[in-house]
């Protein structure tokens, strides 16, 4: 029997070390709802629209900020925590 005894929003690395998930909030691969910027800017803002769910490309490993990927293949924006929330699945 596994007791799994994570913290809920711990740390979750890959065999290569890169943060893959926060346990229990986000993975790389969630769709997730952009809320609109809060803090600073980026040059991609414009290409994300508040309310519209976009993928997690990547989580930063000092903050844990999102990447998220936009509709162009190259078009990436960073998320902070109150800059977006998890689409829930049915």
């Amino acid at each position: 029997m596994v007791v799994e005894s994570r913290k809920y929003g711990s740390v979750v690395c890959g065999i290569n070390g890169n943060v893959i998930a926060l346990h229990g909030k986000v993975a790389i691969g969630d769709k997730v709802e952009w809320l609109g910027r809060k803090e600073g800017s980026c040059i991609n803002d414009d290409k994300f629209v508040v309310g519209e769910h976009y993928i997690v490309a990547a989580i930063y490993p000092i903050n844990f900020d999102l990447e998220l990927q936009g509709s162009e293949d190259e078009c990436t924006i960073r998320a902070g925590k109150t800059e977006y929330k998890l689409v829930k699945l049915d």
